[in-house]
């Protein structure tokens, strides 16, 4: 059941969700109605106009945003009237554009079932607009509880903008068909609002969204800031920070005191002042580390946070260890994402790191960390698959270089990213964001390693903190699956640069090497004939890639037999329908050793409905091989083929697998425009949820692609995105969300060896191993992988598995 909590704007009135309010100002450029909200005199709250404001029943004043005062409803039926409004009335119903601002606070939901109203609403947290019926323009930022927000929309017959902070956050064209300008007609039922309303503005124009940026507000709280500013710098030592504090004191002030402060400024001010204070915080909190008197600081951040990170905003997830930790299995590949806080301007900042030590004086050379700056680039939203005119800077590219992002005039990508990492540019109350990978090496012994980073800025070391690395006393397997753990969890992915014929045979090479360092096992073969196929097998023979379950498309005769087998007929006269899939067959098994290959077959229109698809992909089973259908049509149960892998567009569903594996059949999640940005959701749904849901692995189409990538944003209905991006000279550019891909497969490969571990515990009699395993699979059955943090369930499984492996008397020192 849904709660929605509707803000319903009326002609003659603005219903928010029990609440109606009124005002007029005489002026033809000035809002219609524009009151803010202070303390009642004889009962009356007056507001900014000539108008005032009667409370209701059980109406209350309440904080609102920067010291004003707000509008505090309960979620009851609490109602407050704005009298005299009807010249406001007239100017709203004869309008053809109509502006409506005002802050607000959410505090929770109540109410029962209810229809689309009329005007600005709230559904789980996502504020939209829409006219009850044929439109709808949705924000892309869900809303925080207890966080005020400078909300505003402009309609007009044409087009809707939706505006969160001074900032366009929503854009949608109008169709002749919606009305969206009934502001007389409230439609349907809305919820009861509990939360708080500041500020309210009403317009009979399209106001500009440069006016919005610097709708004027209340400044008083920022006096309360800058106090909790100076009472913070009595706790400082460091003379960096105080100089530091003071700049932002004096920035404020500045803010403050400008006759007209928009809430954007406000925003701004709030931000820095916020920023300023944790700083505080964080210097005294490592007053007895390296980082006690350096002009900047580090704070490390979950790399896989569903929190969309802003170089202006400080994290809500900061780490104040003083030091980078890191802990990964031997030959792992494994991140650290931290944000460097400036004191002051640091021109030229680098990172140089050591080699690493552990306390027996074992080596680890510093090559084994590659440094990236992230890139924030304007995309299409943080969650959704879909387009969107609207874009926000989110985290999205790992480059050497911030200017690798420029593209040349008319190019269509990148000459190539810098060799290695550049040094940047940090202005105070400005996070740069870095992201550390480590490759551990194969032969490293276990144990506790430390190297000092040194920092510079302009070639001068400014200060020096630790990188901690536990290396655990195990290898990962392959990913297996949760039904199992004989069968290859299966990561299949596919897009332009898996053909070889297309992207050449150097970046070919290139894409399959970062394909096998993100546990990606089955990058889709793309040959359209026996001498193609014949050499992209033997360029990932000689990578060292495990054939086995390989997923080969457009051969044979360029996919018409396997997609389309009703126009087999059309072949020339004379040519066996099956003869080039016997002769694909042939020539990977001369070169895999192996038939253990599934060609690529059809979509859900021909599934279990076409005698000459079914016949086709029979007589290539009983050749030896499999193969892999893609749809979301519950016809391929009818299917009379063993062994048959299936990619259901869909969302993962336990039961739906069983059916699958009942039949002796592999299920998997078909993406074709799944990647996301959120890299939470990239680890999270490819990872643990298909583990658990019992699937067979993923099918994703959105690989590194069309060069175009660079330089178009949309595909279809889909915003573009791909897990890495081409350069002109080869290497790819891998994205934030490609490194939680690799570790979600991760997540299941610690798991799958737990798993393995349990098993070995139950079979060798021993009772403590046996008992340490029982415990162990308990407790990974009551993680709450949909919502818990998965870093906790690594280190929670890591510690399990050395624990059973320490009662079977395996080394782990």
């Amino acid at each position: 059941m849904k709660r929605r909590t509707q803000l319903l704007a009326v002609a003659s009135m603005l219903l928010i969700a029990g609440a109606a309010l009124f005002a007029q100002d005489p002026a033809q450029k000035a809002p219609v109605a524009n009151f803010g909200i202070t303390p009642p005199e004889g009962g009356v709250i007056k507001g900014w106009s000539s108008a005032v404001i009667r409370t209701g029943a059980a109406t209350k004043l309440d904080n609102g945003p920067f010291g004003a005062k707000a509008l505090k409803f309960d979620g009851s039926d609490a109602a407050v009237c704005v009298m005299d409004y009807a010249a406001a009335d007239a100017r709203i119903k004869n309008a053809k554009t109509v502006t409506l601002s005002l802050a607000i606070r959410l505090d929770s939901i109540a109410g029962g079932v209810i229809k689309p109203g009329f005007g600005l609403q709230i559904e789980n947290g996502m504020l939209s607009f829409t006219n009850g019926s044929s439109f709808k323009v949705t924000a892309t930022e869900k809303l925080v509880p207890n966080r005020w927000y400078q909300v505003a929309v402009t309609c007009s017959h044409s087009e809707v903008k939706l505006y969160l902070d001074g900032v366009i956050n929503a854009f949608s064209s109008v169709k002749s068909s919606d009305d969206v300008l009934s502001w007389f007609n409230p439609a349907g039922k809305f919820g009861k609002f509990n939360g708080a309303l500041a500020s309210i503005q009403i317009w009979d124009r399209a106001v500009s969204d440069d006016e919005i940026r610097r709708i004027d507000t209340d400044t008083k709280g920022l006096d309360v800031l800058v106090n909790d500013i100076e009472t913070a710098k009595k706790d400082v030592r460091s003379a960096e920070v105080i100089a530091y504090l003071d700049a932002t004191i004096e920035q404020i002030s500045k803010i403050k005191n400008t006759r007209k402060t928009s809430v954007y400024d406000q925003h701004y001010a709030a931000s820095i002042g916020m920023t300023a204070l944790k700083l505080a915080r964080a210097d005294v909190l490592f007053r007895t580390t390296s980082l006690a008197k350096t002009p900047f600081t580090i704070l490390q951040v979950q790399t896989t946070s569903r929190q969309m990170r802003s170089p202006e905003k400080f994290p809500e997830d900061p780490q104040y260890s003083g030091s980078l930790r890191i802990a990964a299995a031997i030959g792992e590949y494994e991140p650290a994402a931290f944000l460097v806080y400036g004191y002051k301007t640091l021109p030229g900042f680098s990172i140089s790191v050591s080699d690493f030590e552990n306390e027996n004086g074992d080596i680890l050379p510093r090559t084994i960390v590659d440094q990236k700056v992230v890139a924030y680039l304007p995309r299409n939203g943080w969650n959704a698959i879909y387009y969107s005119n609207v874009q926000q800077n989110v985290p999205d590219l790992l480059v050497n270089s911030e200017t690798t992002c420029n593209l040349a005039p008319g190019a269509a990508m990148p000459e190539a990213d810098a060799k290695t990492i550049q040094p940047v540019n940090i202005p105070p109350n400005i996070a740069k964001h870095f992201w550390f990978t480590v490759k551990v090496p194969q032969d490293a012994k276990p144990g506790l390693y430390q190297a000092m980073a040194s920092a510079k800025s302009a070639g001068v070391e400014i200060g020096k903190f630790p990188i901690q690395l536990r290396v655990y006393p195990f290898t990962l397997p392959a990913p297996k699956t949760n039904y199992d753990r004989k069968r290859d969890f299966m990561a299949i992915v596919v897009g332009e640069t898996t053909n070889l014929k297309t992207v050449g045979e150097a970046r070919h090479k290139a894409n399959l090497r970062n394909a096998i360092a993100h546990n990606i096992n089955h990058p889709v073969i793309q040959a359209a004939n026996a001498n193609d196929l014949k050499k992209d097998l033997a360029i990932r023979k000689d990578l060292g890639m495990d054939l086995k379950g390989s997923v080969i498309a457009l051969y044979p005769d360029n996919g018409t037999l396997m997609t389309a087998p009703d126009k087999a007929s059309a072949l020339p006269a004379g040519q066996d329908p099956y003869a080039a899939a016997a002769s694909a067959l042939a020539s990977f098994k001369a070169i895999a050793g192996h038939t253990d290959l599934y060609f690529y077959g059809a979509t859900a229109s021909l599934l279990g409905n076409d005698a000459a698809a079914a016949k086709v992909w029979l007589d290539i089973v009983r050749k030896g091989a499999k193969v892999i259908t893609t749809g979301n049509s519950e016809d391929a149960y009818t299917l009379p083929i063993l062994d048959l892998l299936h990619a259901r567009a869909y969302y993962p569903s336990y039961l739906e697998a069983e059916k699958w594996h009942a039949m002796q059949g592999r299920l998997i999640s078909c993406g074709k425009q799944l990647v996301v940005f959120n890299p939470d959701i990239m680890r999270r749904f490819f990872g643990v949820t298909l583990y658990r849901e019992n699937h067979d692995g993923f099918f994703l189409a959105s690989f590194s692609g069309n060069p175009n990538v660079w330089t178009q944003d949309r595909t279809g209905i889909y915003h573009r995105q791909n897990l890495s991006y081409p350069t002109a000279s080869g290497t790819p550019i891998n994205t934030i969300a490609y490194e939680a891909l690799r570790e979600g497969l991760d997540d299941i490969r610690y798991i799958t060896l737990l798993r393995m571990l349990v098993d070995e515990a139950f079979e060798s009699g021993n009772q403590d191993a046996i008992y340490a395993a029982k415990k162990a699979v308990s407790i990974f059955e009551q993680l709450n992988t949909s919502r818990g943090n998965l870093d906790l369930m690594r280190m929670e499984v890591a510690d399990r598995i050395i624990h059973i492996m320490t009662y079977l008397g395996k080394d782990v020192k």
